[in-house]
C-alpha cells in the first residue's frame, strides 16, 4: 500500500493487516497502488480500490487452481465487475478444473 502522501517518497509502505479480521483500513482515495497476491475476499477488494486514487493502480492476482483451492477462488466476472471506473491493462482469467463457476484472475489496472 503507497499512502498518496508519499507519492515523492520512492519506498513503499507495506502494512501487513489480517485482512479477513479486521478487513480493509478506512483510508478512501488515499493510496496509489495496491498489489494483492494470492488472497481473494471480494468485500476487501471492493474496499481496496475504493481507497484508490485517480491514477492509482492496481494488480490483483488470485491463487492458483491446486488442491482444494478452488473454494477460495473469485467467481466468475467478480473481479472484472468490480474494474469499473479503471482503465484495465492486463485480464487474464481461466476456470477452475473443480468448479466451473471459479476462475483464476490476474488484473492490472489504473483508476480513472
Amino acid at each position: 500500500i503507497i499512502p498518496a502522501g508519499d507519492c515523492d517518497n520512492p519506498l513503499a509502505t507495506v502494512v501487513h493487516r489480517d485482512l479477513i479480521s479486521e478487513g480493509w483500513m478506512d483510508v478512501s482515495g488515499d493510496c496509489v497502488g495496491i498489489v494483492m497476491v494470492h488472497f481473494y475476499n471480494l468485500n476487501v477488494l471492493r474496499d481496496a480500490l475504493r481507497s484508490l486514487v485517480k491514477g492509482g493502480f492496481v494488480y490483483f492476482e488470485s491463487i492458483d487452481d491446486r488442491g482444494n483451492n478452488h473454494w477460495e477462488l473469485p467467481r466468475k466476472s467478480d473481479v472484472m465487475d468490480l474494474m469499473e471506473g479503471f482503465d484495465v491493462k492486463v485480464f487474464k482469467e481461466r476456470s477452475s478444473r473443480k468448479d466451473n463457476t471459479k476462475v483464476v484472475c490476474t488484473v492490472f489496472a489504473i483508476k480513472n
